[in-house]
């Protein structure tokens, strides 16, 4: 059997992992993102996609925020703190967290909303109530 949590704790220090799709052209909202985690005091690293992100029940699924969700679920399997955020090439940005099913992320937004989903995917690591997300 394959043990996740060994695998984590070789890669170093705990941290969100975001995970974006190559084609998102637009660093400014990675930048967001990371800002919201930063304000809120919790390490992240990124990563890019690397084309294997359709994952479960993601598989083909052509909505915006299917992609999104299966990097974020990749990206939460990867984080030591159990937490990942996804950003698909339409901006769409996830957030999920490693126990949940594949198909059920904490919370999906907008480009618009990458900040306070950055602070959001921080909150569930500290354990602090989310913010709400700005109105579309």
């Amino acid at each position: 059997m394959h043990d996740r949590r060994a695998d984590r704790a070789r890669r170093g220090r705990p941290t969100i992992v975001v995970r974006y799709d190559l084609d998102q052209s637009d660093p400014r909202l990675v930048r967001e993102i990371h800002a919201g985690m930063e304000e809120e005091g919790v390490p992240f690293r990124t990563e890019p996609a690397h084309g294997d992100h359709s994952h479960g029940d993601h598989r083909g699924n052509n909505d915006h925020g299917g992609e999104a969700a299966a990097l974020a679920y990749a990206a939460a399997q990867a984080s030591a703190l159990d937490v990942g955020v996804g950003v698909d090439a339409h901006g769409t940005v996830c957030v999920h967290h490693a126990k949940l099913p594949p198909a059920a992320p904490v919370l999906t937004g907008p480009a618009s909303a990458a900040r306070v989903l950055g602070h959001n995917a921080a909150r569930i690591v500290v354990g602090l109530p989310l913010r709400p997300l700005p109105a579309p």
